[in-house]
């Protein structure tokens, strides 16, 4: 055994340790590849800053306000200026084309003619496009985009939108062909001021662009088409009518280009952090991503999942062609908001972008894109394994799990033969394996829970970040594994203790259920199940060499061959698949995922786990070495001399109390409670600080007294003044969708807009103090409260000389009875502020009484409401659509109504 433990054990973690390494890089090095020179980064930064600076709103007090600039003709006309004048200085000619543009019967179409090749050279196209949407352009957004129906009521029928066009053609073009393939690369121009990210993605296709021109001859057979889109925050609308209501011609054929457009590639942004990875893929997307070979763009593919992610829906503008969309899907609370600006920017972001951007055009340049739209449609999984990109066909699994049951059947007949286990105590064994997971996961989420409380009760992020946004890093994850296999290994150790079972069952029963779960997931989800399925064949072909070689090693060795922890190596196989699928799921779904997300490491982990109870004299040498002082303390009897009287004893009873120098002892209930600690500490850590939002202290606590205001989508109605307001990071994207015109107020740190003049959501019940000569009695006050189900917060100030405030409610004006339900409140403190919290639910009518020496008293009143169903919300159409849930608002975003009224009481 000395050779296992000098050589093997070592050598196992070692290679455990790289396989995660490997996993991690695979997941997040997805375009680290840097294909761009940081001189090339400079330059896509210095287009961001000019863009940002000439497309921003500026707010009263000077600070930018995040643009929609689909809304803001001016900053889409200024960054359309400078795009067109970036890449006409670095032409050879002013190579401009001027689009003519027909209306017919409410069908626009604007037609241009492309620039001749010069000399072999290729001489650009760079033109801008105006026009309206169009009745087909709409039609294109199918009723599969839940807001078409936003978008017909809209202006955007009514707004020219602004794009801009470069057409450079490539050599088959320059040599003469008639209809070469033509391949779109396009970003966005209307969802970047300030917005940081989205105008680097700009600055790094400039540059692109402009690196194409300066070589002497084409690079690429292809032609390529880069489109600066206007109205992407509608869904795709610019891009949309470059493909309906463009007609670009060659020169002599006359064809249009739009016609040969076989390809086209999306590069957008969701924040300003996390991985860059394919998160759509439209026709044909194996032969597509296939094209890309052996690159860092192909390997972020789960094909068929990609509907989990939240912006999937965002992305049909393609049509029949085949299309991929290249995001960042991380930090998405920024997007859109203030806080992507240069300051928070991330260079790595901008250096994966454009790498991808340049395989792209490098790969799809070339390709052979009219192979595209024949191609097949079998499903397949791109992965990246051990640093290869490994593709995956679908159908695959189903040979892989006929295989599983086929090595199933095998095991279970030979074990009839050779008696190598019990089945009785490999069921147990299962049994517990079932047990185990099941707490780990439950753990997991009781330990995320209390963290997202935590968190939440101090400020750092909304508890709404964590139930609807995107917060996944290494370490979070790393985190919520180590807390379920601290979790697992308390479930382990007493159960095969009351089963009478050994590890060895254990684990046979964990290769045996996930088994169980490969086949079931190669039918059920088999562009995942080659996590399981590739797992478990590693696990069963390792049980059956065991079952052969079981005794011939024992008499070799003198030791079961479980004890090489043989099904480890599967596992450390599988490593970087499982990493891979639970950083891209993770990428692409809430953090409240994180517990079903940890579970995907179970099956994995439940072939050494149940070995925990070896980890114990290990850990009780390590203990011993921590030197520990033994108190003992006994009672003694002994005869003491009598200081008076020499020679004199007299017999004494006393508690002697000694220390000595011991050795610590180690139990396992003290580490699995300390590591436990840990391990939810560091979850807690990873979250706040190491997560995609970049996180911090929120100015305003989000506790009851500000619930209403952070979390939620506002009415504030504060005396005269009107406002919409949001005050939560984590909703303003989702809402500024919806609700175009909504500005930043840094005095408030809010974001805003007045509200239009007929939008009467206060006009059933106006919250009011109520006057006239009869109604008020004296030296009080009535409030009539928008509902009887707000929370009304009443503050008085001035009640220094104030004795006894009587509190009085009812439903009724003139149902006030003060004899007989009365509050008394005694100011026995002689206070000057006192701030009164009404109870829930309470009437429609507030009548405060005060009694004791006053000059005047200033009343407050507070009310905040957030059941607005049924309230004549009409004349504001984007906000009907919100509280009628017709749009894709997520559900925990209400419409909160928040009433400030003052009066004075003489």
């Amino acid at each position: 055994m000395k050779i296992f433990k000098k050589i093997y054990y070592p050598i196992m973690t070692i290679v455990a340790i790289i396989a995660i390494v490997f996993g991690f890089l695979g997941a997040y090095g997805i375009g680290s590849n840097n294909r761009v020179g940081e001189q090339f980064v400079d330059r896509a930064l210095t287009h961001a800053e000019a863009i940002v600076e000439i497309s921003a709103v500026r707010n009263a007090d000077g600070t930018m306000n995040f643009g929609r600039n689909s809304m803001n003709t001016t900053a889409t006309l200024n960054t359309r200026a400078y795009i067109e004048s970036q890449i006409i200085s670095s032409a050879t000619t002013n190579a401009r084309t001027t689009f003519n543009v027909v209306e017919d019967d409410e069908y626009f179409v604007a037609t241009g003619i492309l620039n001749a090749s010069e000399n072999g050279r290729a001489t650009a196209t760079v033109a801008t496009f105006s026009v309206m949407a169009n009745s087909e352009t709409l039609s294109s957004a199918t009723e599969r985009d839940e807001r078409i129906v936003y978008l017909r009521n809209h202006n955007v029928q009514e707004n020219l939108l602004q794009n801009t066009i470069v057409f450079i053609p490539g050599s088959q073009t320059v040599a003469g062909a008639d209809r070469p393939d033509v391949a779109l690369i396009t970003v966005n121009i209307d969802s970047i001021g300030p917005e940081a990210t989205g105008s680097a993605l700009i600055g790094a296709m400039i540059e692109h662009i402009r690196e194409l021109l300066s070589a002497s001859n084409p690079s690429h057979s292809n032609d390529l088409l880069f489109v600066f889109a206007d109205g992407g925050l509608e869904q795709d609308m610019g891009l949309r009518t470059i493909l309906n209501q463009m007609r670009l011609l060659r020169p002599g054929s006359g064809h249009n280009i739009v016609d040969n457009i076989n390809f086209i590639a999306q590069f957008t942004t969701h924040g300003n952090r996390g991985p860059v990875m394919v998160t759509h893929a439209g026709v044909s997307p194996n032969e597509t991503l296939a094209m890309l070979g052996n690159s860092d763009a192909a390997n972020s593919s789960i094909i068929e999942l990609f509907e989990m992610s939240p912006y999937a829906e965002e992305h049909h503008f393609a049509g029949n062609i085949p299309s991929l969309t290249f995001s960042n899907v991380g930090d998405s609370r920024h997007m859109r908001t203030v806080e992507d600006n240069m300051e928070n920017i991330s260079r790595d972001i901008v250096t994966r972008h454009a790498g991808i951007m340049g395989q792209v055009i490098e790969a799809f340049g070339n390709g052979d894109l009219s192979a595209l739209m024949e191609g097949g449609s079998t499903s397949a999984v791109y992965h990246n394994f051990f640093g290869f990109n490994v593709r995956t066909a679908s159908f695959m699994q189903y040979i892989l799990a006929a295989i599983i049951l086929l090595l199933v059947l095998l095991i279970l007949v030979l074990n009839i033969k050779f008696k190598s286990f019990s089945m009785l105590k490999v069921s147990l064994g299962a049994v517990t394996q079932l047990i185990a997971v099941t707490v780990g996961g439950l753990v997991v989420f009781a330990f995320y829970s209390i963290m997202a409380l935590y968190l939440a009760a101090f400020g750092v992020i909304s508890i709404n970040a964590f139930i609807t946004f995107s917060l996944f890093n290494p370490g979070i994850l790393l985190s919520a594994i180590a807390i379920f296999i601290i979790a697992s290994i308390a479930v382990y150790i007493p159960l095969k203790k009351a089963f009478f079972i050994k590890s060895p069952s254990v684990v046979r029963g964990g290769v045996f259920i996930t088994a169980l779960l490969a086949v079931l997931t190669a039918f059920i989800m088999p562009q995942l199940a080659y996590v399981f399925t590739i797992l478990s064949l590693i696990q069963l072909v390792i049980m059956l060499i065991t079952m052969l070689l079981k005794n011939k090693f024992k008499e070799k060795f003198g030791t079961e061959i479980e004890s090489l922890f043989p099904y480890v190596w599967a596992s450390i196989i599988t490593l970087p698949l499982a990493i891979f699928a639970i950083v891209l799921i993770g990428n692409l779904t809430p953090l409240i995922m994180l517990p079903v997300l940890v579970l995907f490491m179970a099956p994995l982990l439940a072939v050494i786990l149940p070995f925990a109870e070896m980890l114990k004299p290990i850990f009780t040498k390590m203990f011993s070495r921590i030197p520990q002082i033994i108190r003992t303390e006994e009672v003694v009897t002994e005869m003491v001399e009598d200081p008076a009287k020499k020679g004199k004893f007299t017999e004494k009873t006393y508690k002697k109390v000694t220390k000595e120098k011991g050795k610590l002892r180690y139990h396992h209930a003290y580490g699995i409670t300390i590591m436990a600690m840990f391990a939810f500490v560091a979850l807690t850590l990873f979250s706040a600080f190491g997560g995609g939002f970049n996180s911090k202290i929120n100015s305003s606590t989000p506790d009851i007294e500000n619930y209403f205001r952070v979390g939620a989508f506002n009415y504030i109605r504060d005396g005269a003044e009107r406002r919409l307001e949001v005050g939560e990071l984590s909703n303003i994207r989702e809402i500024s969708d919806y609700v175009p015109g909504l500005s930043f107020n840094s005095a408030r740190n809010t974001y805003a807009m007045t509200p239009p003049a007929d939008f009467t959501i206060d006009a059933t019940v106006t919250p009011r103090f109520l006057t006239g000569e009869g109604v008020v009695p004296s030296r009080a006050f009535i409030y009539r409260t928008f509902s009887h189900e707000s929370r009304v917060t009443v503050t008085l100030s001035n009640t220094r000389l104030i004795d006894r405030i009587y509190i009085t409610t009812a439903d009724t004006q003139v149902a006030i009875d003060e004899e007989a339900n009365a509050f008394i409140l005694h100011n026995t403190d002689n206070s000057d502020t006192i701030t009164i919290v009404m109870p829930y639910d309470i009437a429609r009518y507030i009548q405060m009484r005060f009694e004791g020496g006053v000059a005047s008293v200033r009343v407050s009143v507070l009310e905040e409401n957030n059941r607005t169903a049924g309230l004549p919300i009409h004349n504001l159409q984007d906000v009907v659509r919100l509280r009628g849930n017709e749009s894709t608002i997520r559900d925990y975003i209400r419409i909160n109504t928040i009433f400030t009224t003052a009066t004075s009481v003489a």
